[in-house]
């Protein structure tokens, strides 16, 4: 999809509630744990939610918890 917009392009609707990209500096273990605290969901579903974090797909995320030695369906909390 192309979206096209005079205004800022963050505060459109398709993209204010992103997550942050993982390469951001922002992006730290305290922004994650911040977020995943009181949640119960797998691991896998948690950093593949956009609204946590953004451009994470299947096989990042199974390759990132691989090289964590996490199991997918670790509950977040």
């Amino acid at each position: 999809a192309i979206l096209w917009t005079e205004n800022d392009p963050l505060l459109h609707p398709l993209l204010k509630s992103i997550g942050i990209e993982p390469l951001d500096d922002q992006f730290t273990a305290s922004y994650l744990h911040h977020l995943a605290v009181h949640r119960k969901m797998p691991i896998k579903s948690f950093i593949m939610n956009s609204k946590i974090v953004a451009g994470i797909g299947n096989i990042y995320a199974a390759e990132a918890l691989f090289l964590a030695r996490i199991h997918p369906w670790t509950p977040t909390g």
